[in-house]
């Protein structure tokens, strides 16, 4: 039982590190475009502080998790109730704006 568990998390490990490589490189290639990832949708290229707060909480609630994980490889962490409070409310705020701006365009 012992080896079928080190054989699955091998290859889980073998798995994302295999999509990270490839879509690390699609990025640096150009295939997957990342122009105006943060910037604003109305065409003045600005910076959108919305996108830039949901991709900054959202890395950090992705980190945050990792690092419980590397803690304790054994078992998942519990999720914490501030971590999906703190993601929650981060998306929240992306989506209100989203639903405004869109309001006003009506």
């Amino acid at each position: 039982m012992n080896t079928i568990t080190t054989l699955i998390r091998i290859e889980i490990w073998f798995f994302l590190i295999g999509m990270m490589i490839v879509v690390g490189y699609q990025i640096l290639t150009g295939r997957i475009s990342i122009r105006g990832l943060l910037s604003e949708k109305n065409g003045t290229g600005s910076y959108s502080t919305v996108r830039i707060q949901l991709l900054t909480f959202t890395l950090i609630s992705a980190f945050y998790y990792i690092f419980q994980i590397l803690g304790n490889p054994g078992e998942f962490p519990k999720v914490s109730n501030e971590l999906l409070l703190m993601l929650g409310g981060s998306n929240a705020v992306y989506l209100g704006g989203k639903s405004y701006s869109l309001l006003l365009r009506r």
